[in-house]
């Protein structure tokens, strides 16, 4: 009975270990095309500066600082997503001890089935031997 609890507990955490597997995967993939999108914008204001550079200084000073931020968030939208990664990590190689853990509490399950079936058969030759003994006795009485 404990290795059967002992299973279904083993399946409960890897079961909610890939839920957060997966809510850290959709994470990380919403902070890539955030990061994508960032990129994006932040080549689009490079070229507007380039192409504003021969006619605004100031407009230039403003990309300046947008540039300057952007780069800001997506330095720490990478620290977010290599966090992420380092958890998602972490996740994955849990639910591998726990299958691990799974399997050699089945083994141990098989095993202690397989004992009990040899006890139980130990245990029936043993009744056998005791009524052939028994008749043999009779038998000798009997005579």
């Amino acid at each position: 009975m404990k290795i059967n609890n002992d299973i279904n507990c083993l399946k409960e955490k890897i079961a909610y270990a890939k839920i957060r597997s997966g809510k850290n995967q959709k994470i990380v993939s919403n902070l890539q095309e955030q990061l994508l999108g960032l990129r994006n914008e932040f080549y689009e204001i490079k070229h507007l500066a380039g192409n504003e550079k021969k006619h605004n200084i100031s407009f230039i000073s403003a990309d300046t600082d947008c540039i300057i931020d952007v780069q800001n968030e997506l330095k720490i939208t990478e620290k977010k997503l290599q966090l992420l990664r380092s958890v998602l990590h972490t996740c994955k190689y849990q639910i591998s001890k726990l299958r691990v853990q799974l399997t050699l509490t089945g083994q141990k399950m098989k095993q202690s089935e397989k004992d009990r079936a040899q006890q139980q058969i130990l245990c029936a030759r043993a009744e056998i031997a005791s009524l052939q003994y028994r008749i043999q006795g009779s038998q000798e009485w009997a005579v």
